[in-house]
C-alpha cells in the first residue's frame, strides 16, 4: 500500500482501539460458519494478526440486520489493512467487501472523526487504484465498495476527474465502456452489489453521465498523446454524449 493509506490504516488503528468485544462475539456458530476453534482464535488473537481466512469467517458469519455496530467497528482496522495490502474480506469480491460498514453507518450516528476517517480512506484508494498501474482493485470494484460501504457518492466523479493522467483517462474511459451496455438497457450497473446501495447508484450515474465527464473525455480524445487511450476516451465520450441526449429527449417527454 502507499504511504498515506498506510498511515490511514494506522490511524483506524489508534482511533477504534477503544472498542471490545467483551469475550463474545455476535455471529452464527453453525459449523459451517463459525467453529468453536474459529470463535474461540477471533476473540483471543491480536487484532492486526487476525488472518484473512479467520476474518472471512466473520465476514460471512457475522449478523447483518441489524448489525452489531460496536462489534464491527472492533474489527473494521482490521478490514481497511487487508483491503489495503491487496487482499479480499469476501468470498464474492471487493465490490461487496464493506457490506458490513454501511450496514453499520447506517444503524448509528458516527462520532466525526470516525466518518472522516473512512472517507478518507476511500478517497486515498480511489487515487492509488487511478494513479497505480498494477493495483488488485477494479476502479469499478472500487466505486462499488465505496456506496455499499456507506460513503456518499455526490462529488466522487469530480474527485475521479481531478485525475488527469493517461493512467486515469484509460481506466475511466474503460469503466464507461465497460459499463455502458447495462446503462443503456437497465438505465443502472445491472450488478447486485451495487443495489446493496440503490440511492448512492442514482446519485454517481447522474453525476458520472454528465457534462463534466463529457468535457473531460473528449480532452482525452483530442489531446492525450497515448493514441490507445484518446481511442478509448472518444468511445467513453461517443457513450456518454448518446446518453445525455437520450436522457434530454426522456426528461422533455415526462
Amino acid at each position: 500500500m502507499g504511504e498515506d493509506l498506510t498511515r490511514i490504516v494506522e490511524c483506524a488503528y489508534q482511533m477504534f482501539k477503544k472498542y471490545r468485544l467483551n469475550g463474545r462475539l455476535d455471529v452464527c456458530t453453525c459449523p459451517s460458519c463459525v467453529s468453536e476453534e474459529s470463535y474461540r482464535a477471533l476473540l483471543s488473537t491480536s487484532l492486526r494478526n487476525i488472518p484473512l481466512g479467520l476474518l472471512l469467517q466473520y465476514q460471512h458469519s457475522a449478523r447483518l440486520v441489524p448489525p452489531n455496530v460496536e462489534e464491527f467497528k472492533y474489527f473494521l482496522p482490521r478490514y481497511l489493512d487487508v483491503i489495503a495490502e491487496g487482499e479480499c474480506p469476501s468470498e464474492f469480491g471487493y465490490d461487496i467487501a464493506l457490506v458490513r460498514l454501511g450496514e453499520a453507518r447506517g444503524q448509528v450516528a458516527w462520532p466525526d472523526e470516525e466518518v472522516a476517517l473512512v472517507d478518507r480512506y476511500f478517497l486515498t484508494v480511489l487515487t492509488e487504484r487511478l494513479t497505480t498501474a498494477v493495483y488488485p482493485i477494479e476502479l469499478g470494484e472500487a466505486l462499488c465498495m465505496i456506496a455499499v460501504g456507506g460513503h456518499s457518492m455526490e462529488g466522487i466523479t469530480e474527485y475521479c476527474l481531478s485525475h488527469n493522467s493517461t493512467l486515469a483517462r484509460t481506466q475511466i474511459s474503460a469503466f464507461l465502456c465497460d459499463s455502458s451496455a447495462k446503462l443503456l438497457s437497465k438505465r443502472h450497473f445491472g450488478d447486485s452489489f451495487w443495489r446493496n446501495a440503490p440511492q448512492a447508484m442514482e446519485t454517481f450515474i447522474a453525476e458520472l453521465l454528465g457534462r463534466q465527464t463529457a468535457d473531460y473525455l473528449e480532452r482525452a480524445a483530442l489531446e492525450d498523446d497515448d493514441p490507445a487511450c484518446a481511442q478509448l476516451a472518444s468511445f467513453a465520450y461517443e457513450f456518454v454524449d448518446g446518453w445525455m441526449i437520450s436522457d434530454s429527449g426522456l426528461s422533455e417527454a415526462d
